[in-house]
């Protein structure tokens, strides 16, 4: 079953393009219509791709750092930038499996704009820097209220408050992210004793 959006939801966007049958109430009647278990089915694989996403800043399944569960989310803005990208995503795999069978409508300019639809969104949601300002501590666009980072988030700014802290590569001004992330370059080793010798 979909956690983040659901079958009516994402057959709206597909209204004129798709037709659903529950093809175990009538199975000689589902010609030219996708089957509801086969739709359930891709919408599950979807929001699997919507995790996968944005797996690199985002613990996954997507949870409130606050309730540990998805529903102590805030509605604005965080599940529905959730929502929006689990029924793009659903749209594009659904198209992709039945393109526009028993229309005239060619899905493909749709699929097409969706795709881009839904990856502009992506790149804004964990885009970590501007291009060209890589020296800058700030997300390029705010992170998603509430929603609890991932452990070993690459994605994460150094410095940002309830961010976790990364070793960016250089060694300029970032000792204390280098520091903490990076035991090498601590003064002492991973059980705790000074690397100079002492205890």
């Amino acid at each position: 079953m979909p956690l983040y959006t659901s079958l009516a939801d994402v057959s709206i966007r597909l209204r004129g393009k798709v037709q659903f049958e529950d093809t175990r109430l009538s199975p000689e009647k589902n010609e030219g219509r996708m089957p509801l278990a086969l739709a359930t089915r891709l919408i599950d694989e979807a929001e699997g791709q919507v995790e996968q996403d944005l797996s690199p800043r985002y613990l996954v399944p997507f949870q409130s750092y606050k309730t540990c569960t998805y529903a102590g989310l805030p509605d604005r803005p965080t599940k529905n930038i959730i929502r929006t990208l689990a029924e793009l995503q659903s749209v594009i795999r659904i198209l992709e499996t039945d393109f526009g069978s028993g229309t005239v409508v060619d899905a493909q300019k749709y699929s097409k704009n969706i795709e881009a639809r839904y990856r502009k969104i992506i790149d804004e949601t964990i885009l970590k820097r501007p291009e060209g300002c890589e020296n800058t501590k700030q997300f390029s666009y705010p992170p998603l209220p509430y929603l609890q980072l991932a452990v070993f988030n690459n994605q994460a700014d150094d410095g940002y408050p309830g961010g976790v802290l990364v070793e960016h590569g250089s060694s300029e001004g970032s000792y204390a992210s280098n520091q903490i992330d990076d035991a090498s370059e601590d003064f002492t080793d991973a059980w705790g004793f000074d690397k100079q010798g002492g205890g």
